[in-house]
């Protein structure tokens, strides 16, 4: 019976350790998944790339629908940290090599999100959008969008 009231009150401590720890953010899963950009549709995220003041965004993104399309904008909102803090990003318009892009090729679109709350972000800090890309297929006219999630560290 001795034991148990012995290895009690280490099962009690290790709780109030482990909750302390999750508390304090040390066990955040959040801080151990790597950068990722998803996007669902016919466009897709190859890769991103954050500014070094955390402020812009840079995604390659590539073609899959078949014909050449245009960006007709991009747009990024989401929170940080669980905050109430919200951000909004807007594009800045610039698709490289050209203004469109043809299929199977990728081109980069950048994101400013220094106009909205963003400059609350501190080095570290992981962040969570949602990206939606709207596109127009040349051929048709026809305009659709590509949304899914983004997440990454500010740097």
């Amino acid at each position: 019976m001795e034991f148990l009231t012995t290895y009690g009150w280490a099962l009690l401590v290790a709780i109030v350790v482990i909750g302390a720890l999750a508390y304090f953010g040390v066990l955040s899963p959040g801080k151990f998944v790597p950068d990722s950009c998803q996007l669902a549709g016919q466009v897709s995220c190859v890769a991103m790339n954050i500014g070094e003041n955390g402020q812009t965004l840079k995604f390659s993104i590539q073609n899959n629908v078949g014909k050449v399309i245009d960006l007709v904008s991009v747009e990024a909102k989401g929170d940080f940290e669980s905050d109430s803090k919200n951000i909004v990003c807007t594009n800045d318009a610039t698709v490289t090599p050209t203004d469109n892009i043809r299929p199977g090729a990728t081109g980069e679109v950048g994101l400013d999100c220094s106009g909205s709350t963003v400059q609350g972000i501190s080095r570290g800090d992981v962040v969570d959008l949602v990206v939606t890309i709207t596109y127009r297929i040349q051929a048709t006219g026809f305009e659709a969008s590509a949304s899914g999630p983004v997440h990454f560290r500010a740097p």
